[in-house]
């Protein structure tokens, strides 16, 4: 989809590897994963990918056992909003569950599970939630889990409020790591 474009998934998308399930891009472009919705994703692809553009809301499943996979992915110089009300479960080796940048302002609200495998390095972890923007803000009400060598939320100068989510991480991992950014810890609770 692009420039205002739509995507509505209600179907099963199963991906190879190097490989994206729904892309937008442009103003005013949306993209609905929904509750009938599947993403299966393989080798170094991404579930979703939004360059640019106004919403996500996954109400669908996405999951995937391979490595360097990342659940959704948005580039943007606009005002994005990405909602999660489904599980994102990725148990692949050096997963990300979420990642954000780009110079706009990108609210992210998590309402479900997201799962991040572990990673056999501690210098390339495993993450649930990635942000790369200073004005872009992480709001979890629901649950992040993280395996061994991983971070829970990885944020780099934007904000993030855990509300009444949790955070868990296995070994040598770290539940909220931010550089120059914001965090307020509210009514969650965090496990590492």
């Amino acid at each position: 989809a692009k420039d205002g474009g739509q995507i509505l998934n209600e179907g099963s998308i199963r991906l190879g590897k190097n490989s994206v399930g729904l892309y937008g891009e442009g103003a005013g472009s949306n993209i609905v994963n929904d509750s009938l919705g599947e993403i299966n994703i393989q080798d170094n692809s991404v579930g979703i990918l939004l360059n640019n553009g106004n919403s996500i809301v996954n109400s669908g499943k996405i999951y995937g056992t391979s490595e360097k996979v990342t659940g959704i992915y948005s580039d943007s110089s606009n005002n994005t909003q990405i909602q999660i009300n489904d599980d994102i479960i990725l148990t692949g080796n050096k997963s990300t569950g979420v990642y954000l940048t780009g110079t706009g302002s990108q609210t992210f609200t998590n309402n479900a599970v997201i799962i991040s495998g572990s990673s056999d390095s501690d210098k390339n972890p495993a993450i649930g939630v990635y942000n790369n923007g200073s004005t872009n803000k992480i709001i979890n009400n629901s649950t992040i889990k993280t395996g061994d060598n991983s971070v829970g939320i990885y944020n780099n100068g934007g904000e993030v409020i855990q509300n009444s989510g949790s955070i868990t991480a296995g070994e040598n991992s770290v539940g909220i790591y931010t550089d120059s950014g914001k965090v307020s810890l509210l009514t969650g609770s965090m496990n590492i």
